[in-house]
């Protein structure tokens, strides 16, 4: 049982950052290049100090995600303690409790083992449940980290001039419209003609 927990924690975690990282580095490669192009438009004096604001910004982002980074090793350290101690007190007492009961209280012995079962199996979820909570939150963190990090960026691509994300994507849509209508046209041309 021991193993089957550990395995799915190990197998949830990379998933999560996997995730993550993928987002990031989406995000990081679009804001680049947005970045790259807007400031190669600027005379000397202003394109050094974009791309010092940059390099600030990508510090920042890099100490925050090492932060999250520790702050999820230790929760997962903590909880693998918390587990061997647990287990440890646990086997302890059963130990203890069979060295002290005799042959005729056999059956309060077989109830008291249940109930450390039933309170290992609960600390166990207990603890799946601590590790998918730090999961939530590092996700969170995460999020919060490219939200503060798009919030930087945002006011320098606007005095940048530079295309958002949305005017990109609203573009696209009104150019997806045209080609279609051009499309419909040109059947109903044919299909005249």
């Amino acid at each position: 049982m021991a193993t089957k927990a550990k395995k799915k924690m190990v197998k949830k975690a990379p998933m999560v950052t996997t995730r993550a990282e993928k987002i990031r580095k989406d995000v990081e490669k679009q804001v680049r290049e947005g970045l790259d192009r807007a400031i190669n438009l600027l005379p000397p004096v202003p394109r050094k100090a974009v791309k010092d604001a940059t390099v600030n910004v990508e510090k920042f982002r890099k100490t925050a995600e090492k932060q999250v980074r520790q702050g999820l090793a230790e929760a997962t350290a903590n909880v693998g303690k918390l587990r061997k101690t647990a287990e440890k007190q646990v086997r302890q007492g059963i130990d203890q409790a069979i060295g002290m009961i005799p042959p005729a209280q056999k059956k309060a012995f077989k109830t008291a083992t249940t109930n450390l079962a039933t309170a290992r199996k609960d600390f166990r979820k207990r603890a799946e449940k601590l590790v998918a909570e730090v999961q939530d939150r590092t996700e969170t963190i995460v999020g919060d980290v490219q939200e503060r990090f798009a919030k930087v960026v945002e006011p320098v691509t606007r005095r940048l001039d530079v295309a958002s994300r949305a005017d990109v994507e609203r573009l696209r849509t009104r150019l997806d419209h045209i080609e279609r209508r051009i499309e419909s046209q040109l059947r109903s041309t044919r299909s005249a003609a």
